[in-house]
């Protein structure tokens, strides 16, 4: 969804729900832990191991640091070229490798913002741009069946559209259920609220045209990824009967060895 980039240092932003959850960075808000969730066989994904994020070009001198404290060994950028080349990316360090994979060619125009605050709309765009990502798709899950590549992060630019498409198939393959894959992405509700705030401290004479386009880029209402789920699924089989389309057959399993704590 196309918002203005945002996020000055030290801007006031909502209390953290969930400290185990969400990461507390200066420049993201829209970092989680995907840790925790009941899986296939109730084994728990691993805590500390993968997270979602928003756009890591923000990151501060002190949000650099507590990365490096995370161990990160991949990046993996959904974004576009162009947000890439507009607003640039996560800093390089020892021992961090940076996979650029853009979901889209380009980002939805700024005059459908109005549409994203219907639940069915989004949900479709959803389908559309996993369309148009599959192939991104099978690079990301090659890469997250190494075992050398964690902890790993994934990202766009908000943290709640691709991340969120890309976070629902990951964690359905781990065996996550629907109820906890709908409230993970619910979640961003909390992420896009933080961000309307930087927004406003940013641009407080745009405080009209950001308060207009608020609900649309606050929605991540659990009723559209319910919607997107039920269609993926009519539509593919499923994530596994979809990575298996993708050449990626027995992937779960893998990602279960990998993500999910032993039994």
């Amino acid at each position: 969804m196309p918002v203005p980039d945002a996020v000055p240092a030290g801007a006031p932003t909502t209390p953290d729900p969930s400290p185990e959850r969400w990461l507390p960075f200066e420049g993201c808000f829209n970092f989680r832990d995907l840790g925790g969730y009941r899986g296939a066989g109730g084994r728990p994904v691993r805590w500390r191991v993968l997270f979602r994020a928003d756009g890591l070009h923000r990151l501060t001198d002190p949000d650099r640091d507590s990365l490096r404290a995370l161990g990160l060994r991949t990046v993996i950028d959904l974004r576009t070229r162009d947000e890439v080349t507009e607003r640039g990316r996560v800093p390089d360090h020892d021992g961090l490798d940076y996979h650029h994979l853009p979901m889209l060619d380009v980002l939805p125009p700024h005059d459908e913002l109005p549409r994203w605050e219907r639940f069915e709309h989004v949900a479709a765009e959803y389908r559309r741009m996993l369309a148009e990502g599959a192939p991104t798709v099978a690079q990301v899950l090659a890469l997250l069946a190494d075992g050398e590549r964690y902890p790993a992060v994934y990202h766009c630019f908000a943290g709640k559209d691709r991340t969120g498409i890309l976070t629902a198939l990951v964690l359905e393959l781990l065996g996550v259920a629907d109820d906890d894959i709908v409230a993970d992405y619910a979640l961003s509700q909390i992420g896009m609220q933080r961000m309307l705030t930087q927004l406003r401290a940013r641009y407080p004479e745009r405080a009209a045209e950001i308060d207009a386009s608020a609900a649309a880029i606050a929605s991540a209402d659990p009723a559209t990824m319910a919607t997107f789920l039920a269609a993926f699924r009519a539509e593919h089989g499923g994530a596994d009967a979809f990575a298996a389309a993708l050449g990626l057959p027995g992937i779960a399993g893998r990602l279960r060895e990998l993500l999910l704590e032993p039994a």
